[in-house]
């Protein structure tokens, strides 16, 4: 079932509200591609627009009152938001950098996004499903390191490739957990113990859709994404030593009931988190020769020394707290 709208620009032909998940041949069809873009530059693009949208929010939550800054969840569901837009927009046509008549051009904008995501601003986020699946299977915490790891993984996830148009959020959550548990060199099997029954996977109860294949499928095409955009991986600024999961989300609070959790937020204590621009730097950006992940669990090898270097783990800080 699809919907027209029409108003500010040329009408847009939409799925209905809750289609916001498209196969293999439908994103071949996104506005960018028509236009002849390839889907590594497209990428690019949705790699750069979401940089910019972390540059705003690093602007905006410059402010002493905690309860005026953007919450984590909420830099992560305007990440969504772009990459359902232009979905049916080309970044030729609607360049996230334009400055000229700022004001007008918002306005514009602001009703060409309501009516391209159909007034659908419900957005199921991974870190949730993250959340909820860590505490039934670490009820003691003792893996705190790998759900907090896992936890701000998945702002990459979500920043740096187009799953969100692709995959549900508990299969983005299931791969989430599996590549961080094999870099932290946890055994799955002994992680689910509890979880698994003859015959049945470790992630069958918590998303009926994944299979074996499609489980290696998304790591194979993660794993190659991830490596070629080290300069944009976020989690590489929190200090996941001491950091739990931040608590702005409704959902997220029933899970984490850490007291003292949300004062200990990277999002909330602004002055953790490294300038946008320091030492001449991205926000967030890590050098390959900086990557020191040497353990890798994935099939049981690496492809490349550059995937030992500049394989998933940007958030390497962590990796030495792991058990």
């Amino acid at each position: 079932m699809t919907h027209s709208t029409k108003g500010a620009g040329s009408p847009v032909y939409r799925p209905a509200p809750s289609k916001w998940i498209f196969t293999k041949e439908q994103m071949k069809n996104t506005a960018n591609r028509k236009e002849g873009m390839s889907r590594e530059e497209e990428l690019g693009y949705r790699q750069l627009a979401a940089a910019f949208i972390q540059e705003m929010v690093d602007g905006l939550n410059n402010v002493k009152d905690p309860k005026m800054k953007i919450g984590h969840t909420g830099l992560c569901v305007a990440h969504t938001h772009m990459h359902r837009f232009y979905y049916w927009h080309s970044f030729k046509k609607y360049d996230y950098r334009a400055r000229n008549e700022a004001a007008q051009i918002i306005v514009l904008l602001e009703s060409m996004i309501l009516q391209t995501i159909a007034f659908d601003l419900n957005i199921h986020l991974p870190h949730v499903n993250v959340l909820q699946i860590m505490e039934k299977v670490d009820k003691d915490e003792h893996y705190r390191s790998l759900k907090s790891c896992a936890f701000y993984f998945a702002t990459d996830v979500i920043a740096v490739t187009d799953w969100c148009l692709r995959y549900s959020a508990a299969s983005m959550s299931i791969v989430i957990i599996h590549l961080m548990a094999a870099y932290a060199n946890v055994r799955i099997e002994r992680l689910f113990a509890d979880f698994m029954t003859e015959g049945s996977p470790w992630y069958a109860q918590f998303d009926e859709t994944m299979n074996e294949d499609k489980l290696r499928e998304m790591e194979r095409d993660f794993i190659q994404t991830y490596r070629n955009s080290c300069q944009f991986h976020y989690a590489s600024k929190y200090n996941l030593r001491e950091n739990r999961p931040p608590l702005d989300h409704p959902d997220v609070r029933k899970i984490e009931r850490t007291r003292d959790a949300r004062s200990h937020s990277p999002m909330i204590n602004h002055q953790q988190v490294p300038d946008s621009t320091q030492n001449g730097r991205p926000r967030g950006y890590v050098p390959k020769d900086e990557l020191t992940v040497e353990r890798y669990g994935f099939n049981g090898h690496l492809d490349t020394q550059n995937d030992r270097k500049c394989g998933i783990l940007s958030v390497r800080c962590a990796v030495d707290a792991f058990f």
